[in-house]
């Protein structure tokens, strides 16, 4: 039976298992228009979004990976599979903390998969307003700040 493997490459199975979670696809070598294939594990720090299609990725920042799936780091975070990239991509982050998903440090500019993360705000001088928009902003002065939220001395919301 054939069926795609990595980067579309045609594989014809040959008393060959498909590769299980925390597995990857390699190509050894072709002979006679066959391409012989070893299923690889993926390292304790990756994790494999499709194993018979892509191959093991590097955990970004904010997920932690067992060498098959990835979950976030931080509690409320959510993360999605971008099936045209074939790896997960962080969504959205909890309150208090600001989205980081490009090399710029935000939400915005060009999208690099290593530096996603949920960044926590100082709880004690910074607050934010939309975690998936926004960065991290400083307290101003007569503001109360609890990494969330901005409050004045009386206690009303500034949101």
């Amino acid at each position: 039976a054939d069926f795609a493997g990595p980067q579309g490459v045609l594989v014809r199975e040959v008393g060959f298992r498909r590769p299980e979670s925390g597995q990857q696809l390699s190509a050894k070598r072709a002979w006679r228009g066959w391409t012989l294939v070893a299923a690889e594990p993926c390292l304790p720090d990756q994790y494999v979004v499709d194993p018979a299609r892509s191959l093991c990725t590097d955990c970004p920042t904010g997920a932690e990976c067992d060498g098959a799936v990835l979950r976030g780091k931080v509690a409320g975070s959510q993360w999605a599979v971008d099936a045209a990239l074939g790896l997960y991509r962080l969504h959205s982050c909890p309150a208090g903390h600001q989205l980081v998903n490009s090399s710029q440090g935000s939400s915005s500019g060009d999208f690099s998969h290593p530096v996603q993360q949920c960044k926590a705000c100082n709880t004690r001088s910074e607050y934010i307003i939309d975690p998936n928009r926004h960065k991290c902003q400083p307290c101003p002065l007569g503001g109360v700040c609890d990494g969330s939220r901005l409050r004045t001395r009386g206690g009303l919301d500034e949101q």
